[in-house]
Protein backbone atom coordinates (compact mmCIF):
# COMPACT_ATOMS: atom_id res chain seq x y z
CA UNK A 1 0.00 0.00 0.00
CA UNK A 2 0.94 3.29 -0.70
CA UNK A 3 1.01 6.39 1.19
CA UNK A 4 0.68 9.42 0.32
CA UNK A 5 2.46 12.70 2.19
CA UNK A 6 0.16 15.70 2.86
CA UNK A 7 1.62 18.97 3.33
CA UNK A 8 -0.21 21.52 5.60
CA UNK A 9 1.55 25.24 5.54
CA UNK A 10 1.19 26.55 9.14
CA UNK A 11 0.96 30.72 9.57
CA UNK A 12 3.45 31.59 12.36
CA UNK A 13 2.75 35.27 13.39
CA UNK A 14 7.24 36.55 13.71
CA UNK A 15 6.27 39.83 15.20
CA UNK A 16 5.53 43.72 14.22
CA UNK A 17 7.49 45.64 12.16
CA UNK A 18 7.62 49.82 11.80
CA UNK A 19 5.26 49.86 8.63
CA UNK A 20 2.72 48.13 10.92
CA UNK A 21 2.63 45.25 8.16
CA UNK A 22 2.39 41.89 9.41
CA UNK A 23 4.80 39.44 7.93
CA UNK A 24 4.38 35.76 8.25
CA UNK A 25 6.49 32.79 7.05
CA UNK A 26 5.26 29.39 6.44
CA UNK A 27 6.57 26.02 7.75
CA UNK A 28 5.64 22.66 6.84
CA UNK A 29 4.31 19.72 8.60
CA UNK A 30 4.22 16.56 7.44
CA UNK A 31 1.45 13.65 8.84
CA UNK A 32 3.23 9.95 8.47
CA UNK A 33 1.36 7.28 8.62
CA UNK A 34 1.31 5.15 12.22
CA UNK A 35 2.39 1.90 12.13
CA UNK A 36 2.84 0.79 15.30
CA UNK A 37 -0.99 -0.09 15.86
CA UNK A 38 -3.18 1.84 18.58
CA UNK A 39 -1.78 3.78 21.51
CA UNK A 40 -3.90 1.10 23.54
CA UNK A 41 -1.59 -1.56 22.37
CA UNK A 42 1.37 0.32 22.54
CA UNK A 43 0.96 1.12 26.98
CA UNK A 44 0.01 -3.09 27.05
CA UNK A 45 3.12 -3.49 25.49
CA UNK A 46 5.07 -1.50 27.75
CA UNK A 47 3.43 -2.50 31.05
CA UNK A 48 4.01 -6.49 29.64
CA UNK A 49 8.01 -5.56 29.80
CA UNK A 50 7.90 -4.18 32.87
CA UNK A 51 5.92 -7.01 34.77
CA UNK A 52 7.62 -9.67 33.32
CA UNK A 53 11.42 -7.49 34.29
CA UNK A 54 9.94 -7.60 37.59
CA UNK A 55 9.05 -10.80 37.97
CA UNK A 56 12.65 -11.83 36.49
CA UNK A 57 14.42 -10.04 39.30
CA UNK A 58 12.35 -11.26 41.80
CA UNK A 59 12.78 -14.69 41.05
CA UNK A 60 16.09 -14.40 40.60
CA UNK A 61 17.08 -12.91 44.14
CA UNK A 62 17.98 -15.34 46.49
CA UNK A 63 19.91 -15.52 50.04
CA UNK A 64 23.60 -16.49 50.22
CA UNK A 65 24.39 -20.17 50.99
CA UNK A 66 25.73 -20.05 54.99
CA UNK A 67 29.32 -19.94 55.31
CA UNK A 68 31.57 -22.93 55.75
CA UNK A 69 32.83 -23.56 59.52
CA UNK A 70 36.01 -25.71 60.32
CA UNK A 71 35.43 -28.74 62.43
CA UNK A 72 38.39 -28.14 63.96
CA UNK A 73 39.20 -26.10 66.98
CA UNK A 74 39.86 -22.18 66.62
CA UNK A 75 43.29 -21.20 66.46
CA UNK A 76 43.12 -17.66 65.71
CA UNK A 77 43.28 -14.65 68.26
CA UNK A 78 41.44 -15.53 71.89
CA UNK A 79 37.46 -14.35 71.50
CA UNK A 80 35.74 -13.93 74.81
CA UNK A 81 31.87 -12.86 74.83
CA UNK A 82 30.61 -9.08 76.74
CA UNK A 83 27.70 -7.04 76.22
CA UNK A 84 27.33 -3.54 76.10
CA UNK A 85 23.85 -1.42 75.27
CA UNK A 86 21.84 -5.00 75.77
CA UNK A 87 23.83 -6.50 73.12
CA UNK A 88 26.47 -9.24 73.14
CA UNK A 89 29.91 -8.29 71.81
CA UNK A 90 32.72 -10.40 70.82
CA UNK A 91 36.09 -9.15 72.56
CA UNK A 92 38.98 -10.46 70.28
CA UNK A 93 42.61 -9.82 71.85
CA UNK A 94 45.05 -9.17 68.71
CA UNK A 95 48.42 -10.26 68.96
CA UNK A 96 49.67 -6.80 68.27
CA UNK A 97 48.22 -3.48 66.65
CA UNK A 98 47.11 -3.19 62.97
CA UNK A 99 44.77 -6.41 62.98
CA UNK A 100 41.25 -5.29 60.64
CA UNK A 101 37.82 -7.04 62.22
CA UNK A 102 35.04 -6.93 60.13
CA UNK A 103 31.31 -8.23 60.77
CA UNK A 104 31.02 -10.44 58.00
CA UNK A 105 27.45 -11.90 58.73
CA UNK A 106 24.92 -12.64 61.36
CA UNK A 107 21.72 -14.81 60.72
CA UNK A 108 19.54 -17.60 62.89
CA UNK A 109 21.01 -21.01 63.74
CA UNK A 110 19.77 -23.49 65.47
CA UNK A 111 19.33 -22.58 69.17
CA UNK A 112 21.33 -19.62 68.45
CA UNK A 113 22.21 -16.53 66.33
CA UNK A 114 25.31 -17.48 64.35
CA UNK A 115 27.72 -14.30 64.19
CA UNK A 116 30.71 -14.52 61.78
CA UNK A 117 33.48 -12.37 62.09
CA UNK A 118 37.20 -11.58 59.92
CA UNK A 119 39.90 -10.73 61.77
CA UNK A 120 42.56 -9.70 59.15
CA UNK A 121 46.42 -9.54 60.25
CA UNK A 122 48.73 -6.53 59.76
CA UNK A 123 50.96 -6.21 57.11
CA UNK A 124 54.45 -8.05 58.35
CA UNK A 125 56.02 -5.20 55.63
CA UNK A 126 55.52 -2.65 58.83
CA UNK A 127 57.22 -3.38 62.50
CA UNK A 128 54.73 -2.65 65.18
CA UNK A 129 54.70 -2.63 69.30
CA UNK A 130 54.67 -6.13 70.39
CA UNK A 131 51.73 -5.42 72.70
CA UNK A 132 48.37 -7.01 72.74
CA UNK A 133 45.18 -5.03 71.85
CA UNK A 134 40.91 -5.51 72.79
CA UNK A 135 39.14 -5.39 69.27
CA UNK A 136 35.05 -5.03 70.34
CA UNK A 137 33.20 -6.10 67.87
CA UNK A 138 29.11 -5.42 68.34
CA UNK A 139 27.27 -8.56 66.94
CA UNK A 140 23.52 -6.90 67.08
CA UNK A 141 22.33 -9.74 68.76
CA UNK A 142 20.25 -8.74 71.52
CA UNK A 143 21.21 -10.06 75.28
CA UNK A 144 17.72 -12.15 75.44
CA UNK A 145 19.34 -14.45 72.72
CA UNK A 146 21.60 -17.13 72.37
CA UNK A 147 25.09 -16.50 70.03
CA UNK A 148 27.53 -18.77 68.83
CA UNK A 149 30.73 -16.64 67.22
CA UNK A 150 32.76 -17.85 64.19
CA UNK A 151 36.25 -16.23 63.14
CA UNK A 152 38.25 -16.48 61.08
CA UNK A 153 41.75 -15.09 60.37
CA UNK A 154 43.16 -13.64 57.07
CA UNK A 155 46.29 -13.02 55.58
CA UNK A 156 47.06 -9.02 54.96
CA UNK A 157 46.90 -9.65 50.95
CA UNK A 158 43.78 -12.20 51.05
CA UNK A 159 41.62 -11.16 48.21
CA UNK A 160 39.62 -14.37 47.18
CA UNK A 161 37.81 -15.06 50.74
CA UNK A 162 34.97 -16.14 49.84
CA UNK A 163 34.88 -20.24 50.63
CA UNK A 164 37.66 -19.71 53.35
CA UNK A 165 35.93 -21.29 56.77
CA UNK A 166 35.14 -20.07 59.95
CA UNK A 167 35.83 -21.95 62.77
CA UNK A 168 33.46 -21.55 66.39
CA UNK A 169 35.35 -19.61 68.82
CA UNK A 170 33.32 -18.26 71.84
CA UNK A 171 29.30 -18.39 72.62
CA UNK A 172 26.87 -16.84 75.09
CA UNK A 173 23.83 -17.90 76.83
CA UNK A 174 20.89 -15.55 76.33
CA UNK A 175 19.99 -13.65 79.36
CA UNK A 176 16.20 -15.17 79.75
CA UNK A 177 17.92 -18.75 80.05
CA UNK A 178 19.73 -17.50 82.89
CA UNK A 179 17.89 -19.01 86.21
CA UNK A 180 19.38 -17.20 89.56
CA UNK A 181 19.36 -19.38 92.84
CA UNK A 182 17.04 -18.41 95.50
CA UNK A 183 18.48 -16.75 97.88
CA UNK A 184 19.52 -18.38 101.01
CA UNK A 185 18.51 -18.13 104.80
CA UNK A 186 20.92 -15.69 106.36
CA UNK A 187 23.64 -18.01 108.47
CA UNK A 188 23.07 -17.26 112.53
CA UNK A 189 26.44 -18.35 114.27
CA UNK A 190 25.94 -20.44 117.26
CA UNK A 191 27.00 -18.22 119.47
CA UNK A 192 24.21 -16.40 118.94
CA UNK A 193 21.71 -18.26 119.77
CA UNK A 194 19.66 -18.23 123.20
CA UNK A 195 21.58 -21.10 125.70
CA UNK A 196 19.00 -23.61 126.23
CA UNK A 197 18.53 -25.62 129.30
CA UNK A 198 17.72 -29.21 130.01
CA UNK A 199 13.42 -29.67 129.99
CA UNK A 200 12.10 -29.86 133.77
Amino acid sequence: MLFRHRTIPTKIRTGTFPMHAQHTRHSTITRRPFCGGSAASGVALILALVTTTSVFSIGCASSPPPPEIDPLPYQGPPVVMGSKNDLHVAIITAPTPGWVPSLDRVMDGPGAREVFISMREPNPAFLRAQVTVDQHIATAVPMREAVRVHVRTLRWDDEDIQDLPYALAASAVSTESIVLPPPSAPQVPASALPAVGPEK
